[in-house]
């Protein structure tokens, strides 16, 4: 697979909540990495591959995000799926929390590149 990434990954490997709109109840997944644009999760949950997803994502501690996201890519792993999903529509009062959330829990990973990193 051809990386196209233009942001760095931070690595979170986190147990987190979605809830898709159509769903009355969320489901466990683990989101490996973030950032401003998009998420790496596994899940057992198949999604829909085909346009925006409208999602809540529970990360903890009161860090409850509102998005939208298309499917970049996926693969059957196992049980489950890996999927890396980019983000169409976030809220810019999330797009703060989510930015804060990434320098809180990745700070020892941002020290590392000492270089001058655009995270946003």
């Amino acid at each position: 697979m051809n990386d196209r990434r233009q942001l760095i990954r931070w690595y979170i490997n986190k147990e987190a909540k979605l809830k898709l709109e159509d769903m009355d109840k969320p489901f466990l997944c683990i989101v490996e990495d973030i950032n401003m644009r998009g998420v790496k999760i596994y899940a057992r949950q198949q999604l829909v591959e085909k346009g925006d997803i409208s999602m809540n994502m529970d990360l903890g501690s009161d860090l409850v995000f509102d998005i939208k996201a298309a499917v970049a890519w996926h693969r059957c792993l196992g049980a489950g799926y890996v999927y890396g999903l980019y983000f169409t529509k976030v809220k810019d009062a999330d797009k703060e929390r989510l930015y804060h959330y990434i320098v809180d829990c990745c700070s020892e990973q941002i020290r590392k590149h000492s270089w001058k990193v655009d995270i946003s």
